[in-house]
């Protein structure tokens, strides 16, 4: 057997700051999946939820410039949208406030997981307030493997979504044909986007 090169490709939507500044929120969900598998959960749902977020902040105004990335190829090993996407932008943590990363979320048999990477006192605690009106998201685990892992290296403030069974029962569907659309609670996914749009409202972040 042997190798092929390829070229890859990196999709970024923007929506820039009223005002010049280059400090951004970012929103990310890998828009790839393994072979042999429809990819619901891991990662359509994300995808779903990026999509969500996007519609939601459109008409909201922000001293931030928001940067929507549907990673292309976090399920396989070279990771070609990301590199490409580092290529051309490094990650530079002065100028990156956030990160909202949505992966493997909204399986029927369970809530929301949210879980934490380098998160200061402010943060924090509009993340608890935020918690307090939404029944079906909680506190999970923290876990490295989707693609804010290359911002939370970088020490940058990150927030992750995804099920709260993850580890039970979600990552046993994934990259298997049994990763259905059956398996996707849409409410759960609502959840996510109203939930980050609150917690950015709650930060000062939108208005």
């Amino acid at each position: 057997s042997g190798t092929n090169d390829e070229n890859s490709f990196q999709l970024i939507i923007r929506k820039n700051a009223a005002n010049i500044t280059s400090k951004k929120l970012v929103f990310c969900a890998h828009m790839d999946t393994a072979y042999n598998t429809p990819g619901a959960l891991d990662n359509a749902s994300g995808l779903a939820v990026l999509l969500q977020i996007m519609e939601k902040l459109s008409d909201l105004e922000s001293s931030y410039n928001f940067e929507f990335l549907p990673f292309n190829g976090e399920d396989y090993c070279e990771l070609s949208g990301q590199m490409a996407y580092l290529d051309k932008y490094p990650i530079k943590p002065d100028e990156c406030r956030l990160v909202i990363n949505t992966d493997d979320a909204g399986h029927v048999d369970s809530l929301n997981a949210i879980s934490t990477h380098n998160i200061d006192a402010e943060c924090e605690l509009a993340i608890e307030k935020t918690l307090s009106a939404f029944e079906r998201t909680a506190r999970g685990p923290v876990w490295y493997e989707s693609d804010h892992t290359m911002y939370a290296q970088q020490g940058v403030q990150c927030i992750v979504f995804a099920a709260s069974n993850l580890l039970e029962t979600t990552i046993k569907l994934t990259h298997t044909p049994e990763d259905t659309v059956d398996k996707v609670d849409f409410t759960l996914l609502e959840e996510i986007s109203d939930f980050t749009v609150c917690l950015l409202k709650e930060l000062n972040l939108v208005r």
